[in-house]
């Protein structure tokens, strides 16, 4: 089950890393881009309490010495099964956008931003019909994006962290 853990978190790792050199080998214009995402309700402060304890207690030293600049957790989440999923939440200096990954919603806590791609949990989260406007750089590639990368399991009313990058 472990090495089933294991190979999601290296997939995503090389599909990140793929999609920034990508990004990269094109020359495109840099300019202000605005998107207009829903807000994410918190149905379960499960959730809450799983990022406190498994993400900013974690040993990492970005978590530890928080940096202004980087205030944003990309959380890319797969069901399993109706009761199951795999959360990544990747730090990241800016916002960075997916080609293959749908954006659902986001929400704030503790002075980050959380911005959620796929599968939703409607045990833990809802989208709301409030939409927030979040403004990026469009055209300029982040080759060093990951700062850090937490694996989470959700299985059972229960968060575990299953695996820990730091950078």
């Amino acid at each position: 089950m472990k090495a089933n853990h294991y190979m999601f978190l290296v997939f995503v790792c090389v599909f990140c890393g793929i999609a920034d050199l990508s990004n990269a080998q094109s020359i495109q214009k840099i300019e202000k881009a605005h998107l207009y995402i829903p807000e994410l309700i918190i149905e379960d402060s499960l959730i809450l309490n799983g990022i406190d304890s498994l993400i900013f207690h974690s040993i990492c030293p970005e978590i530890k010495t928080p940096n202004e600049k980087v205030k944003i957790f990309n959380v890319i989440s797969k069901q399993k099964d109706r009761e199951s999923f795999n959360f990544l939440f990747n730090l990241q200096s800016g916002i960075q956008l997916y080609d293959k990954l749908k954006l659902q919603g986001c929400f704030e806590y503790k002075d980050y931003l959380f911005l959620w791609f796929d599968d939703v949990p409607i045990q833990l989260l809802s989208i709301s019909n409030k939409k927030r406007k979040l403004t990026y750089t469009k055209g300029v590639p982040i080759f060093v994006s990951d700062l850090a990368t937490f694996s989470i399991n959700y299985i059972n009313n229960d968060l575990t962290l299953v695996g820990i990058c730091c950078f």
